[in-house]
């Protein structure tokens, strides 16, 4: 049986454009997360759906409390948003949730950001490599199917 998450559009002005009276909504996919901590799971916090990146990527506001296995590359600097991120990458555990369900825990190799980033991002390898992506933003319909 599979679970269906359900995912949330997110919209605002482009804040650059706007400014330039040119009217442009960005639009963003949002999924809610959990992450394994070394006493339970955190709150849920909403993090960008992104097909774009090979790799997810989670702030250290986040991830300085979570039960984390480093993967033994040394801290790099990746170019995310037109701005420089100092990042490591390591593994944590993960949950996809809504309001009504719950993933099954997985493993998620990601990016580990430092500084103040608050980006938290979902990207391809270990989340949507996982599941399937149902997404049609005419109807504000989308979800997540994991198996």
């Amino acid at each position: 049986m599979s679970t269906r998450i359900a995912l949330a559009f997110r919209e605002a002005q482009h804040p650059f454009l706007y400014a330039k009276n040119i009217d442009l909504k960005v639009v963003r996919l949002i999924a809610g997360a959990r992450f394994k901590k070394a006493d339970g799971w955190t709150e849920p916090h909403d993090a960008i759906v992104d097909t774009g990146a090979p790799l997810s990527v989670i702030p250290e506001s986040i991830w300085r409390y979570l039960k984390v296995n480093p993967l033994g590359f040394p801290p790099r600097v990746i170019g995310l948003a037109g701005d420089g991120l100092k990042v490591e990458v390591a593994e944590v555990q993960c949950l996809a949730v809504d309001e009504k369900a719950v993933s099954s825990p997985f493993a998620l190799r990601a990016y580990l950001s430092h500084g103040n980033s608050t980006l938290l991002l979902l990207g391809m390898e270990d989340f949507l490599t996982r599941c399937a992506l149902h997404c049609d933003y005419e109807t504000s319909n989308a979800y997540l199917e994991f198996p």
